[in-house]
């Protein structure tokens, strides 16, 4: 999915120093490739879900150990609504492999050190390209 103008990204993390980093290695894989991402940001995936039926994001990035609403029922959930089933998700974590860790629904894995390098590469693994990706 190419953008025109600014990205709008979900990150979903129970942790305030996680999402921070998630929204600046977003913002780094943006602007290294031309373009930039609005960050919105929620603590559990209920949080998510209640955004996400009231606005509109282009892409979701969640934390492999949501509380209360693991990430893998988090798209799940997203999977089973027409309205949601082709928004890109990514999956970021330390404890995870795409072995160990079966996402469901074509989601991506960005393991942890986050570098916009290597989130914009499980970006495009998930389907999202930032406007000015080659």
């Amino acid at each position: 999915m190419a953008m025109s103008g600014p990205a709008r990204a979900l990150v979903v993390a129970p942790s305030e120093a996680l999402r921070v980093l998630v929204g600046d290695a977003l913002r780094g894989a943006a602007s290294s490739c031309g373009s930039a991402v609005d960050v919105t940001e929620v603590a559990d995936g209920f949080l998510a879900l209640a955004r996400l039926g009231r606005e509109r994001f282009d892409l979701v990035i969640a934390d492999v150990d949501l509380p209360v609403l693991p990430a893998d029922e988090l798209i799940r959930y997203l999977r089973a609504r027409p309205e949601q089933a082709s928004r890109p998700v990514v999956v970021v974590g330390a404890d995870a492999s795409e072995r160990e860790f079966r996402l469901p629904g074509g989601a991506a894995l960005a393991p942890s050190p986050f570098t916009p390098e290597a989130l914009r590469a499980a970006l495009a693994r998930a389907g999202f390209r930032f406007e000015g990706n080659p």
